[in-house]
């Protein structure tokens, strides 16, 4: 759904899941003064928030998830280069198993999450053991090395760990909003 103000300065974008989507074939009731009734045409619930806004010729979101359900971004979002995966690195909340492996190694799908994560500053919003906290919601096992005493969140060397690792950093994991099952972005495979 776009939502406009007058004079067209700014868009307001949110998405509408199927689940919120109202279907006069299913058996949806609506609140109608004292009593329910039956909804006799389509309708939509619309949440209480937006997903991305466009204003100022510039677009604005906290989901990357969420814009993506809206905009094929894929051309326009950046790849992180080797300064972005020594700055990853040097995160003081970080530890790199392997940094020339992960240089050699990142293809444009562990660039483009990199540049994410270093974007969304989410690695110094949250500290390494909060992150593993929430992962362990979605039974992501993130790992936590202590390094010269300072808990940091481990990058690993391993293909499989290292995706479902950046994944869960750029929020590519959810909540079903009905059910409360969790999920994995963009494959709707369920994970829990």
């Amino acid at each position: 759904m776009i939502a406009s103000e007058r004079g067209g300065e700014r868009l307001i974008f949110q998405v509408i899941p199927k689940g919120r989507r109202l279907s006069k074939s299913l058996l949806n009731v609506v609140l109608s003064r004292d009593s329910f009734v039956k909804l006799d045409a389509p309708g939509l619930v619309i949440d209480d928030h937006c997903h991305a806004v466009y204003k100022d010729s510039g677009l604005y979101f906290k989901s990357l998830w969420w814009l993506k359900q809206i905009i094929d971004i894929s051309e326009y979002y950046r790849e992180a280069t080797e300064a972005d995966i020594d700055n990853l690195g040097a995160e003081d909340s970080v530890f790199i198993e392997d940094v020339d492996s992960l240089k050699e190694r990142a293809g444009q799908w562990v660039r483009t999450r990199i540049a994410y994560i270093l974007d969304s500053k989410v690695l110094e919003r949250f500290s390494p053991n909060e992150l593993k906290e929430k992962a362990a919601a979605f039974n992501l096992d993130l790992e936590v090395r202590s390094v010269d005493e300072i808990d940091k969140l481990v990058i690993p060397n391993d293909p499989k760990m290292l995706r479902s690792t950046l994944k869960f950093l750029e929020e590519e994991y959810y909540s079903g909003p009905i059910t409360g099952a969790n999920y994995e972005a963009n494959s709707k495979r369920r994970i829990g």
